[in-house]
């Protein structure tokens, strides 16, 4: 588990630090003194929200820096091949904790915000003798980019190749309210992404607003998902069992948490537009409408949200979890992949 560390986190990542350098000392390390990178360092990289630590059984057993490129050292060299990049600093792996996966979950958490932010590249440096964490890097799949002679420093970078976005957006799961526009990023996806495109209440809904059984609506969901591996599919239809099977198969997972009235909104919008008519995603005969049953079901749709985000955040170790709180932050988002 990773997440941003907090100042009643200082004591426990200053000790951490104190016995990963003196560890690195007695293997003849020469990456840090006992005077850096201590609490005083740790709390200022708390009050930028930049620090991030791991846990194991809730106990911290790492923790590193990833934040926006913005050194000096690193504008001495023209080596690197990317401008717009995110950094990796002081990263530190508790010595009862080495050789566990610790260091490669913080690399790997740097690369999904690479991926999921608006970054063509991750750069890091370290100590032309710290044979541990340039072995490391190298496994990552950093490539060499020069020495930085202003801190005595070799530098390395992990570029984004366009097929490592192509699998993130492989198979997306679209959830949020009724009303927020699912189904119109679901289309948007699918057409940028050459992906197979499926909307939920076009399957379950047969005609005339007729629906299928449980039992078949998970029987075509497992065929759709056994015989098609490149996929946008919107909607929610959390009380089935293809829900899991949906979120275990996808690269991303998008909620829209636009709030109540944003969804109302919509709704209402969507029903003057599709007046006495079907919508494209609908069967034939399920004539656009709204009701007090499903306008109840939106307005309490907030319990279910928090339900919902809490459970995707699960997969946010291995997988492309995007929640988003408006329509802009979303449309900034699509525009910069």
């Amino acid at each position: 588990m990773i997440e941003l560390a907090n100042e009643k986190d200082l004591h426990i990542l200053d000790d951490i630090a104190k016995r990963a350098i003196v560890d690195m000392q007695a293997n003849n390390i020469p990456q840090w003194t006992l005077d850096y990178p201590r609490e005083k360092d740790f709390r200022q990289d708390i009050a930028l929200n930049q620090l991030y630590i791991v846990k194991r059984n809730r106990q911290i057993v790492g923790f590193s820096v990833i934040r926006k490129e913005n050194d000096r050292a690193y504008q001495t060299i023209d080596t690197w091949h990317k401008d717009n990049s995110l950094v990796i600093h002081r990263l530190v792996v508790d010595p009862d904790h080495q050789h566990k996966g610790v260091g490669t979950e913080l690399f790997t958490y740097a690369k999904k915000q690479c991926l999921s932010g608006d970054y063509e590249s991750i750069k890091i440096d370290t100590h032309p003798d710290n044979y541990r964490m340039k072995a490391l890097i190298l496994k990552q799949g950093f490539e060499a980019r020069g020495y930085l002679e202003t801190i005595h420093r070799d530098a390395y970078e992990w570029v984004v190749r366009e097929h490592i976005k192509d699998n993130v957006m492989k198979r997306v799961v679209i959830l949020g309210a009724s009303g927020t526009g699912k189904t119109t990023l679901c289309r948007m996806i699918a057409n940028k992404y050459n992906l197979d495109m499926l909307h939920l209440d076009q399957m379950y809904w047969l005609k005339d607003w007729q629906n299928l059984s449980k039992e078949a609506f998970n029987r075509k969901m497992n065929h759709y998902l056994t015989t098609h591996h490149r996929w946008a599919i919107d909607g929610n239809y959390t009380n089935n069992a293809h829900f899991d099977k949906r979120l275990q198969l996808a690269s991303t997972i998008i909620f829209l948490d636009y709030g109540t009235q944003a969804a109302l909104k919509g709704i209402h919008e969507r029903a003057e537009k599709y007046k006495y008519r079907t919508r494209s995603d609908m069967a034939e005969g399920c004539i656009e409408g709204i009701d007090q049953i499903f306008l109840q079901y939106v307005a309490f749709f907030d319990d279910k949200a928090r339900k919902i985000k809490a459970y995707i955040n699960q997969f946010k170790e291995d997988k492309n979890v995007l929640i988003f709180q408006s329509r802009q932050e979303l449309m900034t988002w699509f525009n910069r992949h």
